[in-house]
């Protein structure tokens, strides 16, 4: 028996096409059913810091399309049905029984779509996966998710402690490593906490994206990635391997990827490690910094970079502006004032140290004049 009374659940159960939004106690959504012979793809939310989220007044006063949820908009573009879930400020972790009493009576009106697909990242790859069995998902992407927060079952998780206070997770939807669907979950293999996590998945094939660490759609975002491996698992049904890997070396140009293997969530890392990281991290920000297109210039600068002096300046130098406010005097008195111009600019950009890093711009270009003049 469907419910009247909601919107959604009549819809689907006419057959009837539409668009619209609702809440369930403290989970609200947006959904938009097109085509009854496409599929429809189930995405929820990931976490997001309370002052960040919605109240049930917002989601009822405000227009449809003033309302941000995760995954829609990229869905809906793909041209596939899709619905939305996402927390409300008085709730989170989707822990709601009045939401599973929902969604059990909205499964039965899935059945009807040729397949049934789900997406999320961290807390909504918990989300995805904790209801995938009751939804009846065939297949699923999830991004670095929690399969749960049960200590039991993840005595490893130290992560959202307060939540396990405020709620019961030995009753209810609670194990989303019960995931009977097929599919991906992708996660950085360094990040201990998740990796096992991730290893609770055993029906999911697993993609590996070392030295991020969590917020893995941001890292795939802005890897270039996201777009391309989401779209392959809609429309396809597969995520190219080889291309992942080869694209997942991108990282290396990549600032986070060094930041977080700095980071204290790196349990890899030892001493040595930690000085050729940061060689490396410092040698890639000069190189952005610069960008010659002169071979030769790149060259020099790389084996100035590579200098021994260099290398402890850069190991015993925290701050990266006053890194580079000592490399450009270091290149200045080796002559190389052009390289030191570019760098000094980039510091007067950043508002490092104005006033000084001005006056050296100028005595920077009065030299590289005077040098100029010389070699006439």
């Amino acid at each position: 028996m469907y419910n009247k009374s909601d919107y959604l659940v009549s819809l689907l159960h006419k057959n009837e096409k539409g668009l619209g939004k609702g809440v369930i106690d403290n989970v609200w959504y947006k959904y938009h059913i097109d085509d009854y012979k496409k599929p429809i793809v189930i995405t929820f939310a990931p976490f997001k810091p309370k002052k960040e989220l919605y109240l049930a007044e917002d989601i009822k006063k405000n227009n449809f399309d003033e309302l941000y949820i995760w995954g829609f908009d990229f869905v809906r573009k793909e041209e596939f049905n899709v619905i939305s879930f996402a927390p409300l400020k008085n709730g989170l972790w989707y822990r709601s029984e009045n939401l599973a009493s929902y969604l059990k009576i909205l499964s039965q009106e899935l059945k009807v779509f040729p397949l049934r697909l789900g997406y999320g990242g961290s807390m909504g790859g918990y989300g995805v996966s904790v209801f995938s069995n009751l939804l009846n998902l065939n297949r699923v992407l999830l991004l670095n998710p929690f399969s749960t927060l049960n200590r039991r079952l993840a005595p490893f998780e130290t992560r959202f402690s307060d939540f396990l206070k405020n709620d019961n997770w030995e009753s209810g939807f609670f194990d989303g490593g019960e995931c009977n669907a097929k599919g991906y979950v992708i996660y950085d293999p360094l990040f201990h906490l998740d990796v096992k996590q991730a290893n609770r998945y055993k029906n999911l094939e697993h993609l590996r994206l070392p030295g991020v660490g969590h917020s893995m759609p941001m890292h795939l975002q802005r890897l270039g990635m996201l777009g391309w491996i989401a779209k392959s698992f809609l429309h396809e049904n597969h995520i190219d391997k080889n291309r992942f890997y080869k694209e997942a070396r991108r990282r290396r140009n990549y600032s986070e990827y060094y930041n977080w293997l700095l980071s204290r969530w790196n349990k890899h890392l030892t001493p040595k490690r930690r000085a050729i990281i940061i060689q490396y991290k410092y040698n890639f920000l000069i190189k952005n910094i610069v960008d010659s297109t002169n071979p030769y210039q790149h060259d020099l600068l790389m084996k100035m970079a590579n200098n021994k002096k260099i290398i402890e300046m850069i190991i015993n130098t925290k701050n990266p502006n006053n890194f580079l406010f000592k490399f450009s005097k270091f290149l200045a008195n080796k002559g190389r004032y052009g390289l030191s111009i570019k760098i000094t600019k980039y510091l007067v950009d950043q508002k490092y140290q104005v006033e000084r890093n001005k006056e050296l711009l100028n005595t920077y270009r009065e030299a590289l004049l005077l040098q100029k003049e010389k070699k006439k």
